[in-house]
């Protein structure tokens, strides 16, 4: 698939979607001065046919708004992308996302294009927020020549910041909802794992504020300090 794509380029993109796009490009972002108490965010999670996002295709895209400090699980956005593939067989275990699901999922332009309306320019939430950012990216890149310019905050450096004396730099997600001993109702499932992880942010969000931290803006420089700081005597993630 990735040497055809190379051969056949970037798919066209049509008036109808690139009108959608200048209008979602023209939505103002998300000052980082706004006070996360106030602020609305977006929690994403995705699947993939694998773990390597310089080759493997995106699945499904899963994503909960949380706003004024409450989860709004009942607008909740998820859809699988059509496609050729849903990966090798173990993979299919973890994620669940079978061929037959792949096959009969919504045209990837079309999914693509409904998860940047969805964001606007909201700030994205993760844990390991790397992968979903990566895959995201490539993913727009090729089916709408676009990138993705919202801010991201990814748990998996935060929480650490948060709680050093847990000693969880480094941990899977499900080492810190055991902690908190919450539970999601299916794992790998990526709205699942996008409610879960909002029930995180809000124990970091209280942290966060008891603390002394007040913005956006703070929480992303508290996680380019614990990068920094990992980075420099820890190691990375």
């Amino acid at each position: 698939m990735n040497w055809l794509r190379r051969i056949l380029g970037r798919p066209p993109v049509d008036e109808g979607l690139k009108a959608r796009l200048r209008a979602w490009r023209q939505g103002p972002p998300l000052s980082l001065d706004t006070p996360f108490d106030q602020a609305s965010f977006v929690l994403v999670d995705v699947e993939s046919t694998g773990l390597d996002p310089s080759r493997d295709s995106l699945l499904a895209i899963g994503a909960v708004p949380l706003a004024d400090r409450h989860i709004l699980a009942g607008d909740g956005f998820e859809k699988i992308l059509w496609g050729e593939k849903s990966g090798p067989r173990d993979t299919i275990l973890i994620h669940g996302i079978t061929p037959t699901a792949v096959a009969s999922g919504e045209p990837p332009q079309q999914v693509l294009m409904d998860f940047l309306e969805y964001c606007g320019k909201r700030p994205l939430v993760a844990y390991h927020a790397s992968f979903d950012e990566a895959m995201l990216g490539r993913a727009l890149g090729f089916q709408l020549g676009t990138a993705l310019p919202n801010h991201w905050l990814d748990l998996a450096w935060i929480g650490p910041a948060l709680f050093p004396e847990l000693g969880f730099r480094r941990k899977p997600l499900d080492v810190w909802l055991d902690h908190f001993n919450l539970h999601a109702y299916v794992r790998h499932r990526a709205l699942a794992d996008c409610l879960v992880t909002g029930e995180l942010m809000l124990i970091l969000l209280h942290r966060a504020k008891k603390m002394g931290l007040r913005t956006v803006g703070d929480l992303i420089s508290l996680e380019r300090m614990e990068k920094q700081h990992s980075h420099g005597g820890h190691g990375g993630i």
